[in-house]
């Protein structure tokens, strides 16, 4: 059946009329953010977003002890989904509790590490900013922070990590680094740290839910200096206990990120997940402790 021409023309400009429509009354919505707790990484990502995030207003909300949500700004008590033009959860508690709103409105997230351990990716859009650092961007940036970087020592627990160890290594040595694997394992209640400090030039800690007492971190990490070999972590407690290296994350820029991912899926309707952003920071003091040269100048 052919349809008339100004009856077509009719039908895409009314088309074009609804989505404008749509996109005015998003715009006029303000956006949710939900904080996991009150910590300081996600109030200053939280700083970032709102900064960036200008065409929307944003209306904070908390979840209580009872894991339900309350805000001090919204005009509604509780959450409501239709009042909102989108959600954002910042950390893992929050994004649980949105994720079965994301089939009525938009939702993204921050500050989280393996998101698709919340979201079936199946059942929900992931739309955000992980905690993740994929192995070919940490292995790049080591390459530039240490020149003559061969064979890289791995803390990690196979019960937790011998999967993220195994395609690790492939990508790594792609790259020319073998990693060396220093398997850490509870006997007993007590940590045993299995790998040959002889073989390696520095040595890696990734989050590993084994590894996570301060006091076993600043053990191995003195353990380390004692064998001359400088240690890589990944937030500032690391080089204040005496790492040699750390990423650590742009909390603000975090914030940043996930608003222009807010707008840009609100205009587009585009679904994205990113990287977040990061730099590689030195611990100046270790260096001359372990009198190497210094970061950029090769092991």
């Amino acid at each position: 059946m052919k349809v008339p021409v100004k009856k077509a023309v009719c039908l895409v400009l009314v088309t074009l009329s609804l989505l404008c429509a749509l996109r005015v009354n998003a715009a006029q919505k303000p956006v949710a953010v939900f904080l996991s707790k009150e910590i300081a990484p996600y109030v200053l990502m939280l700083e970032g977003l709102e900064k960036k995030l200008q065409q929307h207003p944003v209306e904070r909300f908390f979840l209580d002890q009872n894991n339900q949500p309350y805000s001090l700004t919204a005009a509604s008590v509780g959450f409501r989904p239709d009042a909102y033009a989108a959600a954002v959860a910042v950390g893992p508690l929050a994004l649980r509790y949105l994720a079965p709103y994301s089939q009525q409105i938009p939702v993204l997230y921050g500050m989280i590490l393996d998101p698709e351990r919340i979201l079936d990716p199946g059942v929900y859009k992931a739309c955000g900013v992980g905690l993740g650092l994929s192995v070919e961007r940490q292995m790049q940036t080591l390459q530039q922070g240490l020149p003559g970087l061969s064979r890289l020592g791995v803390f990690y627990d196979p019960a937790n990590n011998q999967s993220w160890f195994d395609s690790a290594t492939q990508v790594a040595a792609s790259l020319g680094i073998e990693l060396v694997p220093f398997e850490v394992q509870r006997v007993g209640g007590k940590l045993d740290v299995s790998g040959d400090w002889k073989r390696v030039d520095a040595l890696l800690f990734i989050p590993d839910k084994t590894i996570i007492s301060k006091t076993v971190i600043q053990y191995v990490i003195k353990q380390a200096l004692l064998q001359h070999k400088p240690v890589i972590g990944y937030n500032q407690f690391f080089l204040d206990s005496g790492a040699a290296f750390s990423f650590i994350f742009d909390y603000v820029g975090i914030g940043a990120q996930a608003a222009a991912l807010t707008e840009e899926l609100l205009a587009t309707g585009a679904c994205s997940k990113i990287e977040p952003v990061f730099e590689l920071r030195e611990n100046a003091d270790v260096w001359k402790i372990l009198n190497l040269p210094s970061a950029g100048g090769g092991l």
